[in-house]
Parts: structure tokens; C-alpha cells; sequence
């Protein structure tokens, strides 16, 4: 059993109950426990010494001693953001060494004055865990050998001093000011903005030395694309130095006084703001995949979807496990000629080979390095049951689950695209129900989007494209749609074969005048392959609503 323990609020890393802790008895310390049942728990560390990592770096280097045999199995837990600390028994007239804020984040823990909280403790919702077999109930703390120690101690302090400039740092980035061609401009403006903003200089000044490097580029990049990254840059440097012991509790009169503004949209009318949830259901065989490329394409290049204003291009990423990849490149070689657009550069893929749980912290960790790397402001997960094994039916699993998405938006700032099956029909469902498995999934969700099969005349399939759910906007009606050959989907009408754009075409080749409504009919018949009085159909219908047809011109309604 580990002690001295001292009890903590509930969700919080400190301060402790106990006022007089680093000196306060055990008999105190308990007696302080059996007051705050359900608190969380805090070791100190009196006869201890705690390895404490705070990013990748130093976790990677522990495991990386611990593989060579450096550091011996001890008394083990695993924190709420996924870092492992592992404990050994404190050398007499050790102190505690800290991070100085450059290099790798390692922290010795250790001294009466210094604890580290153990499980079950919970922080911002997530709970603190022993790992398997190394709890204090299946192992001993274990004596760290002095050779180990001073190796770290010395690795830290080699942390500490500042490294000089190589020949060949110094040549990097003396290459950069040279300028780039297309390809490589994006991504070198992305580490020069980090590295100018990591040195403290304002956004301002970066933003001037930005444009210096970028005028000597071949062709420069757009003066809107390098605020856009500057932007991009800023908010992930942002993240980094928010402090885990922020406030939590917010009063009204706080909420009141601040200046809070909605986040920007990627998809207008509150459809799916930055940073939001989007799932897009539908039945095996609907198209679900073929839309959401679709769509990756359209946000990549600020194109509208479908009368819904797209603001600006974003970076996409698209994990899918279901199609391979030589599918995936003829659909969007299809879609690029089918909008008219030269490439997807803003477009990005995960190999298919490699898999996800999204109930596992390190495939969390996997993913989170993924969507950092990449930058991505949107990300595509085709379909959510090919990256996890949870049972789908429980409601409490599938939103934990699924928070694992929310948290790595707050991480990394992307926003999810979540494609979902639809269940078997059922007698009596309704039809915002008709997705598989259980309703928290659709609580999660800011934006869920239907999409149905719908037969419409002369046996054509249309896709009727449903919202079910419009968390940070109005509701809106059902957009019926139509596909063509290259994939891309557009508004149409019901029970109307031939759409608007077939009718302007058709009266265009006959010159821009028809003898008669009939004699456009029948042209309008044969191209489409539809009845004549579905061709008469989408005449009145042009005429009526979208296009005036009169003496012979071609007139769109303003």
C-alpha cells in the first residue's frame, strides 16, 4: 500500500484538503480521508521518486530505457492525458528536478513538498488508471539504479544548456530564403510562422517577415494564404500553453462580461461550424462514401455544397478503411472533372492498412500525431464501426467513445465528418432513428444528415439528403438530389427525370427557340430516355420556377 496519501477534490489536481500537508501526520492524512469520501488521491512524496513526463519526448525516452534495461519494472499508473509515471523508492538528499521550458518535458518528482496524484483519481472528465500487473498490489517499488539517475539528471541537464546552431540547421533554413517552387511553400511557411511565434514575436512582426520570405518564392503564395497559416499556426501554439489548472468553474456574472464569439463556419447556415461534429447516415449501397469524397473535395476548394455557402478552402483528411485506394482514386479523378477543378492538393488520406480503436489510448495518441502532422481542419471517418469494437447499443460506451473525437478537436482543432450505418428497418421507428445503434451517438452528433434512396419517374433513383439535426442553426428542409456520371451531386425536383440544365441545353442546340412546347418535349424524351409527359413535366416546371421561356430566349429569373 502506498503512503502517505492526501485527499483532493474531486476532478481537481489540487490544492489539498489538508492545509499543513507536507507535514501533516499519517494518522491526520487518513482521518482527512475518511472526511472526503469519493475525493481524489494525491501520494506524497516523502520516500519516493516520481518520473513524471509531460509530452512525447520524454515519454518516448523512458520507454526507450526501459527497453534497454535501464529503468527496472516498478509500481506503474497511467495519467487522464495518457502519460505513464512510474515510481521508485527516493534516494536520500535527492531534489526535485523541473523542466526549464525547453526540450523534452521530464519531471523528478520527490521531497515531502511534491505529489503526484494516483488512481482512482479524475481529472477533466478522465480517470486515472494503474497499468496491468505494475500496480502496488501485484509489484514493489523498485530502487532506481544511480547510473540511471544520473544519466537522466544529465540528459536533463543537456536539455537545459542551449544547443548551437549546426552548419547544417543554419544551411536549412538559409535555403528556405532562397525560395521555393509550388509544393513545398505551404509547409515551409508553417514552420518558419511556428518557429518566429516560438521565440515570442508577435503576429504582427511574424506576419513582415513572413512576407519578405514569401516574395522571394516562385510563384509567392497568396497573401491570404499566408495569414490563413499564420492564423492556423497561432491558435496551435495557443494550445500548447494553456495550463491544465485553468478554472474550472465559470459564473454567470464571468459569462456575462465576456467577449465570446461564435466559432467560424466550414459549412454556412450553422450546418457544421469549425470544431463540430457532423455524422452522415444512410443504408449500405446509398452512396454515403461517394458523397463524403465528394464533399472532402468541395471544402478542399471552397466550392458551395449545394446551395450552402462553403466560406473559404479547408485541409481535409480522410480516413476510411471500407474502399480501396484504386477506388478511391477513380471516384476522384471522376469528381475533379465533374466540378471543373484542377487536383485536390488540400485533400490528404491515411493509408487504409493502418487501423484505429478509438477506445485505445495509444491509437488516440496515433491519431492525435496524425491530425497535428497533417493540419487537417476536417476530418472524414468512413465508417465509425470499422474503428472501434465497442457494442454499439450502449448508450455509455458509444459517447465516451465518441468524446474521444471531442477531445481531440479541442487538441488539434479539427472538425468530424462521422459516417454511420443505417440499422435494419423496424416496424413503427421513426425515421430520425433509423441510424444503428445507440441515441447517444446522435447526441453527440451537432449536425446528422440522412441520406435515403428515393425512386423517382420512369424508375429513377434520386438521393433525398435529410437533416436530422441542426444543433447551431436553423431547421431545414430535405434537399432531393440527383447524380451524374462524374459522381457529383445535384439539387432536382421530385418526380423530375430531366433537370433544369437539360431543358436550357436542349433549348440551346435548337437554336434558343422551340416550334412548339411539344416539339421540346419530345427532344428533351429522347436524350434523357424518359416518357414524353416526364419531358413535358420538366418544361412547366422550368418554365413556372427556375426559367422563363419567352420569345424563344433562354431568361433566368433574378
Amino acid at each position: 500500500m502506498l503512503t502517505p496519501v492526501i485527499p483532493i477534490a474531486s476532478g481537481k489536481k489540487g490544492p489539498p484538503f489538508v492545509k499543513d500537508w507536507p507535514h501533516a501526520s499519517l494518522e491526520a492524512l487518513e482521518e482527512a480521508m475518511e472526511r472526503y469520501p469519493g475525493c481524489n488521491l494525491a501520494l506524497r512524496l516523502d520516500r519516493y521518486l516520481a518520473l513524471d513526463p509531460d509530452d512525447q519526448e520524454a515519454a518516448k525516452f523512458l520507454v526507450k530505457l526501459e527497453r534497454e534495461g535501464k529503468l527496472p519494472p516498478t509500481v506503474a499508473w497511467e495519467t487522464w492525458r495518457g502519460m505513464i509515471i512510474r515510481l521508485y523508492q527516493r534516494p536520500v538528499g535527492l531534489e526535485p528536478v523541473k523542466p526549464n521550458g525547453s526540450g523534452m518535458k521530464l519531471e523528478i518528482r520527490t521531497s515531502p513538498g511534491q505529489y503526484v496524484l494516483i488512481p482512482d483519481s479524475t481529472v477533466n472528465g478522465k480517470k486515472y488508471r494503474w497499468l496491468p500487473h505494475v500496480g502496488p498490489a501485484d509489484i514493489e517499488v523498485a530502487e532506481l539504479p544511480a547510473v540511471t539517475l544520473s544519466f537522466i539528471k544529465d540528459t536533463l541537464g543537456r536539455h537545459r544548456e542551449a544547443k548551437p546552431a549546426t552548419s547544417a540547421s543554419v544551411s536549412a533554413w538559409a535555403e528556405l530564403w532562397q525560395g521555393l517552387p509550388k509544393g513545398s511553400r505551404n509547409d515551409a511557411a508553417a514552420k518558419l510562422a511556428g518557429r518566429l511565434l516560438g521565440r515570442g514575436i508577435t503576429g504582427d512582426e511574424a506576419l513582415e517577415i513572413l512576407r519578405a520570405w514569401n516574395a522571394n518564392n516562385h510563384p509567392p503564395l497568396s497573401e491570404a494564404e499566408l495569414v490563413r497559416t499564420l492564423q492556423s499556426i497561432a491558435k496551435a501554439e495557443e494550445r500548447k500553453g494553456k495550463k491544465d489548472d485553468a478554472p474550472t468553474v465559470l459564473t454567470a456574472t464571468q459569462l456575462l462580461a465576456r467577449t465570446l464569439q461564435k466559432p467560424p463556419e466550414i459549412i454556412g447556415e450553422g450546418i457544421f461550424p469549425e470544431g463540430a461534429g457532423m455524422i452522415v447516415t444512410g443504408e449500405s449501397g446509398v452512396g454515403k462514401s461517394l458523397l463524403t469524397l465528394e464533399m472532402a473535395v468541395r471544402l478542399s476548394h471552397g466550392i458551395e455544397l449545394w446551395g450552402l455557402e462553403v466560406p473559404r478552402p479547408r485541409r481535409i483528411l480522410m480516413v476510411q478503411s471500407e474502399n480501396p485506394l484504386h477506388s478511391v482514386q477513380f471516384r476522384l479523378r471522376r469528381i475533379l472533372v465533374g466540378l471543373e477543378v484542377q487536383g485536390a492538393p488540400n485533400v490528404m488520406l491515411v493509408d487504409p492498412a493502418f487501423r484505429i480503436d478509438l477506445a485505445n489510448r495509444k491509437s488516440l495518441q496515433d491519431l492525435k500525431n496524425i491530425l497535428e502532422n497533417s493540419r487537417a481542419e476536417v476530418v472524414i471517418l468512413d465508417p465509425l464501426s470499422s474503428y472501434h469494437r465497442t457494442n454499439e447499443n450502449d448508450n455509455v460506451a458509444m459517447r465516451g467513445l465518441l468524446d474521444n473525437l471531442t477531445h481531440l478537436s479541442r487538441l488539434t482543432g479539427c472538425a468530424w465528418i462521422v459516417v454511420h450505418h443505417h440499422g435494419k428497418p423496424q416496424d413503427g421507428t421513426r425515421d430520425i432513428w433509423q441510424y444503428r445503434g445507440a441515441s447517444s451517438i446522435r447526441d453527440w452528433a451537432d449536425t446528422m444528415i440522412a441520406l435515403l434512396n428515393k425512386k423517382g419517374m420512369d424508375k429513377q433513383i434520386l438521393r433525398l439528403m435529410r437533416f436530422d439535426k441542426i444543433r447551431n442553426g436553423p431547421d431545414r428542409p430535405p434537399i432531393l438530389l440527383d447524380r451524374n456520371q462524374d459522381f457529383i451531386h445535384w439539387p432536382t425536383q421530385e418526380d423530375v427525370l430531366a433537370p433544369h440544365t437539360l431543358v436550357v441545353a436542349t433549348l440551346e442546340d435548337m437554336g434558343g427557340e422551340a416550334k412548339s412546347q411539344r416539339a421540346l418535349s419530345e427532344e428533351i424524351s429522347k436524350r434523357a430516355g424518359c416518357s414524353l409527359s416526364t419531358a413535358r413535366r420538366a418544361v412547366e416546371n422550368a418554365m413556372n420556377t427556375w426559367i422563363v421561356l419567352k420569345g424563344g430566349k433562354v431568361l433566368i429569373k433574378q
